[in-house]
């Protein structure tokens, strides 16, 4: 995996293939207003357009920001419908935190996600490498 831009906020990394994107969300986005993160989630799947790669690693590992169901709602209509899906994205998989109610928050976020978009699987990883690996099957 290379790193093809980097911002205090995250890293974004795609494989030698190109087939997966995965995003490094930083401690730094739990400083911003909603309307800020919004902004730079906008910015970073952005990128899927320039890349298109298949499939798309969520590594929240180091930070997960709050997640309402009001926030859940605009995930949906603005990343999920109208970038994920118009790149083709196939898969996503979440590698997830330890911190539990972050872990919870990102669990139902993908539930109703799955429901939405039953054709773009998603599941969550404790691990990087069964991440990628599920990613790649």
């Amino acid at each position: 995996m290379k790193v093809v831009k980097s911002t205090q906020y995250y890293d974004i990394l795609l494989s030698d293939d190109g087939k997966i994107l995965e995003v490094v969300w930083k401690k730094t986005i739990l400083d911003m207003l909603v309307e800020e993160y919004k902004n730079v989630l906008i910015e970073a799947y952005s990128l899927l357009f320039d890349y298109k790669p298949q499939m798309v690693l969520q590594n929240t590992k180091d930070a997960v920001y709050p997640i309402t169901p009001e926030f859940q709602e605009w995930l949906t209509e603005n990343i999920t419908k109208k970038i994920f899906k118009k790149v083709g994205i196939k898969k996503i998989a979440y590698l997830m935190p330890s911190d539990f109610l972050t872990k919870l928050g990102i669990e139902m976020l993908v539930k109703k996600a799955n429901q939405e978009a039953a054709e773009m699987p998603r599941r969550f990883f404790d691990d990087r490498q069964e991440a990628l690996d599920w990613l790649n099957l």
